[in-house]
């Protein structure tokens, strides 16, 4: 009758240096996995970035794009300017969109003066909705309730406190840089139009 040997068998032995080992490699993945995703900062500068581009090309303009990770924009919508502006403190409001020569040509430069003084937010809110409409002669929005809608958004949140001498904020032309203090509009760059770009930006940030 045949014998059969004793098979050797190896059994494995999950040592503390196999386990740190493992972790190492699994720390290692994953961190090369988020560092490949981009942050919502860098998502941020690439759409600015491709916006100022395409308006380079259509245009045949030079305007610089943003090459700094510091970013003060803040993209805000209506709704949220209403809860902002009631706070305290100095809020700073850059009104209109990339596809405008006023924007485009100073988004940067705003950009590069407010971090050099340190300002950390400028609010970013985009007249889309109005030059959608404006520009579009087959809407078929309803154009009263569009500009109740409009009027309702300069009385009840960006006129709602207006010092005197100052512009009152006129949605229907965007291309604005804005200035509120403690709720109350200190600053709205429509009125100097004696004044370049860089002289309003000056102005604006001295408030």
């Amino acid at each position: 009758m045949a014998r059969y040997g004793k098979r050797n068998e190896t059994k494995f032995k999950f040592t503390k240096e196999l386990g740190f080992l493992i972790g190492g490699i699994v720390a290692i993945i994953v961190a090369t996995i988020l560092l490949s995703i981009p942050n919502k900062t860098d998502r941020q500068i690439e759409k600015y970035n491709e916006a100022i581009t395409a308006f380079n090309t259509a245009n045949s303009t030079q305007y610089a794009t943003i090459t700094t990770e510091d970013v003060v924009y803040v993209d805000a919508e209506y709704e949220e300017m209403a809860e902002i502006l009631k706070g305290e403190g100095t809020v700073y409001v850059l009104y209109g969109t990339l596809n405008l020569d006023t924007i485009c040509s100073n988004f940067v430069t705003i950009n590069d003066e407010a971090e050099r003084r340190e300002i950390e937010k400028v609010y970013f809110l985009s007249s889309e909705y109005v030059d959608t409409f404006v520009d579009d002669e087959e809407d078929d929005t309803d154009e009263d309730i569009f500009e109740a809608t409009v009027e309702g958004y300069e009385k009840d949140i960006f006129n709602a406190n207006v010092l005197e001498g100052v512009d009152e904020v006129d949605l229907m032309a965007s291309g604005a840089l804005l200035v509120y203090k403690d709720g109350q509009l200190v600053f709205n760059s429509t009125s100097y139009t004696d004044y370049n770009w860089t002289q309003i930006i000056n102005q604006a940030f001295q408030k």
